[in-house]
């Protein structure tokens, strides 16, 4: 079901309840999903990623129209408008994440470093650490108090924020898309098409390969990997038996951002300029 065609492509967006808020160039767009009622608001620079803090407020990030500026504004839903704005003047965001029961973001940017903005205190930002890399990091995920991020150059990476120590988790020797981590396994997937899974108590690695394709985003639901692809096919990997068990066609263009809503609803947008709604039995 399409429930939404757009001028441009949505790189994100989030659900709550009737109401849909997504990125679309440089405006957060705010639509009640019942009634079609659409209003909208100016970012900034160009939108990539939000974060839905609480019942009344998102964070986006976007990289600005001056070269090597990204910005991070707090978006209060009821007011529709922005309160409070973050610029980092060094490097354009890559890849954006806000901190769980912290109000603390963190983000991958050109400059080849990942950095955290502690905002208890906002307009006053602060700095808690940088971490400088030797290439991009395309993808952050945070568990049980560790940054996993992954490099162009094929590294995996954990950062355990309770000693500021960073670890080399494996090493892939090729330009990963995006991956998965959990205490026993890893699975990412690479620009040439394939997804690996490796065992992190063993070392076993196992590995599929999709034709012509490859993914560029994953997400977890229910033991189950809902991947992207370049090509607009949706894949479902089962992580336990490690095989690809459905392959949908939703999207005519490069999948962008998938969500789980609830249970089996499932949301996903497109470069193809449309965000569609639905179902995975």
């Amino acid at each position: 079901e399409t429930i939404k065609k757009t001028e441009y492509a949505v790189r994100d967006f989030c659900v709550s309840k009737d109401t849909i808020y997504y990125i679309e160039h440089r405006d957060i767009h705010v639509e009640n999903t019942d009634t079609k009622v659409e209003s909208s608001f100016f970012i900034g620079g160009y939108g990539l990623e939000m974060f839905n803090l609480n019942s009344n407020e998102i964070i986006t990030t976007s990289n600005e129209l001056v070269q090597n500026v990204s910005s991070f504004r707090f978006y209060q839903k009821n007011a529709n408008e922005v309160k409070e704005v973050y610029y980092y003047k060094k490097g354009r965001t890559i890849d954006f994440l806000k901190i769980p029961d912290k109000n603390i973001f963190a983000f991958s940017s050109t400059d080849k470093k990942i950095t955290f903005i502690n905002f208890d205190n906002r307009p006053i930002f602060k700095k808690e650490v940088e971490i400088n890399l030797n290439s991009y990091s395309r993808k952050l995920i945070f568990k049980n108090n560790n940054l996993y991020f992954i490099t162009d150059l094929g590294d995996i990476y954990k950062y355990d924020l309770s000693n500021n120590k960073k670890e080399l988790l494996y090493k892939a020797n090729e330009i990963l898309t995006d991956f998965y981590v959990d205490e026993q396994t890893i699975i990412y997937t690479t620009i040439s098409g394939k997804i690996s899974k490796i065992n992190l108590k063993n070392n076993k690695l196992q590995t599929l390969n999709i034709n012509r394709n490859f993914i560029v985003n994953v997400l977890y639901s229910n033991n189950k990997l809902i991947c992207g692809s370049w090509k607009g096919d949706i894949f479902v990997i089962d992580i336990n038996k490690f095989k690809i068990t459905k392959e949908l066609k939703y999207h005519n263009s490069t999948v962008l951002k998938i969500l789980n809503y609830k249970d089996n609803v499932f949301y996903s947008s497109s470069i193809d300029k449309t965000i569609k709604k639905w179902y995975l039995n």
